[in-house]
């Protein structure tokens, strides 16, 4: 098939190639000077009476120059059921950390990603946000965030007319305030767990907002190579295709959606 034929060249290419996107649970602070990172991979195949196949695939990249951080976070994922592919999504992401003191920072930061399982074509924001690093206490860590952000989303509305479908391309524009907690906490020396909230109201209209919550559990199995299982939930209020009055029937998005994953890690 032609997916697993994507995956050594996907593994090659991964370090120049994901709803909210969890950036704590990706990111990495580097400790000294210099460059540093972590690519990720998951795979995931079925046959019998259904076939199926995913790769999931990330990269991290950080260079820390002094107080100042620049981290690129790249995400793919697609997966076929029975040779048709249901989920095609990717994630660029680009952020800008000052670091202030040891417990806070300002970061600056530009993303761009498509979810063709939600219809979103693409979403391209852009932002900045205060961080603060409230307890650091045996390696426990709390951290908390505050921010804001502009975006500009293109997707797909589909609808039945008579049993014939329609589709209808929408833009949506938004600024939303982003807050988020972090948590993570070692549970031996060689597992932690860690918890991230998200929650992204518009300023426009404070019942339109977003909530992400994901609990991920995170193994190191030698100095460089690790395992993380994570479960996350995602709610959107108002999905992009939410209150469209036209003469057709819209088929509309979910607005609360659940997603699992196993990735093998790799430090450097």
């Amino acid at each position: 098939m032609a997916l697993k034929k994507l995956v050594w060249l996907s593994v090659l290419f991964s370090q120049f190639a994901w709803g909210i996107v969890n950036i704590e649970s990706a990111r990495k602070d580097p400790v000294e000077d210099g460059w540093s990172g972590k690519l990720a991979v998951g795979f995931e195949g079925k046959k019998g009476n259904t076939d199926k196949d995913e790769l999931e695939l990330g990269a991290n990249l950080a260079c820390k120059f002094g107080d100042y951080t620049l981290l690129s976070i790249v995400n793919f994922k697609r997966s076929e059921v029975s040779d048709t592919r249901n989920t095609d999504k990717w994630m660029l992401h680009e952020r800008f950390v000052n670091t202030l003191s040891k417990q806070s920072a300002f970061e600056l930061f530009i993303q761009s990603e498509q979810d063709m399982s939600k219809r979103l074509n693409v979403r391209n924001l852009a932002g900045a946000g205060y961080r603060k690093l409230f307890a650091d206490v045996i390696g426990t860590k709390n951290n908390l965030g505050i921010g804001g952000f502009y975006s500009v989303e293109e997707y797909d509305s589909i609808a039945d007319n008579n049993g014939e479908t329609i589709k209808k391309e929408e833009t949506e524009t938004a600024f939303r305030v982003n807050f988020y907690w972090n948590l993570s906490v070692p549970l031996t020396e060689q597992t932690t767990l860690k918890h991230t909230i998200y929650v992204q109201p518009t300023i426009e209209d404070a019942e339109d907002f977003r909530i992400k919550d994901e609990l991920s559990l995170n193994v190191s199995i030698t100095e460089s190579v690790g395992l993380k299982v994570a479960l996350a939930a995602d709610y959107d209020s108002k999905p992009a295709d939410d209150g469209l009055d036209e003469e057709f029937d819209y088929t509309p998005l979910k607005k609360f959606t659940t997603d699992y994953s196993t990735q093998l890690t790799y430090q450097f």
